[in-house]
């Protein structure tokens, strides 16, 4: 009985042990500026702040983008020849009519700081990271007043098949999984010219220049933002 309790406890101990060396990034995303008032007929910027926690791995990527730490990557994507970070958007709220262009359209930042396929990219176990995930442009230069609203911005693992031209994806962290009030994403807009009328958006010259694309990443990126938008 006795060497049957000694060979459970070792097991037991081997069992912590492998479970201890299994990856797992534990992380945050949170909106920087959940609520404010501005005008129907600028565009909003949405920015973000990843943040890990202290009993996080740490997560890193090499110079081409692709993930070198944490070494054991989620099944969702261990399988594909290349992993790397990647922004989801999740369909809901009112900026935008579902899946397309409502009020709003959606661009997605693909500019430092971004963390869209980012380059030698390297953030620590309780270190936290700002970022512009996108922008809320007025579709028709100036949208109606009201109330608008947003959930999710997703960060996560990304895996890409060049030979299939196949996907995974792994979430790490949203902002508002439960689309709770509290964490909401959230714009009242006031109606400064008449909608519909307001001409060219004037964007912030701060981001301005952010909102371009990458190339070749720009466009495995605008499918992936394709797929989200469908599903």
């Amino acid at each position: 009985m006795l060497r049957q309790l000694r060979s459970t406890a070792l097991a037991l101990i081997a069992l912590g042990a492998a479970t201890e060396a299994r990856a797992a990034v534990i992380g945050t995303l949170s909106f920087d500026t959940p609520s404010a008032t501005v005008a129907n007929n600028v565009a909003i910027p949405v920015w973000v702040t990843l943040s890990l926690d202290a009993a996080s791995d740490r997560l890193t990527t090499d110079a081409s983008g692709a993930i070198v730490s944490p070494a054991t990557l989620p099944p969702e994507v261990a399988g594909f020849p290349r992993v790397f970070l990647n922004n989801g958007y999740e369909c809901g709220g009112t900026f935008t009519a579902g899946c397309g262009a409502g009020a709003y359209a959606f661009s997605f930042n693909y500019a430092a700081p971004s963390f869209i396929n980012p380059v030698n990219f390297d953030l620590a176990p309780g270190a936290s990271r700002s970022f512009l995930f996108g922008t809320f442009n007025p579709a028709a230069g100036a949208v109606h007043g009201g109330i608008y609203s947003f959930y999710n911005a997703v960060f996560e693992f990304e895996g890409y098949d060049a030979a299939t031209s196949t996907f995974g994806f792994a979430t790490i962290a949203k902002t508002c999984a439960g689309h709770e009030a509290a964490c909401t994403f959230t714009r009242n807009v006031f109606e400064a010219v008449p909608p519909g009328t307001g001409g060219p958006v004037p964007e912030p010259a701060a981001w301005g220049l952010m909102i371009t694309g990458l190339g070749g990443i720009g466009a495995v990126l605008r499918r992936r933002r394709q797929q989200l938008l469908s599903a």
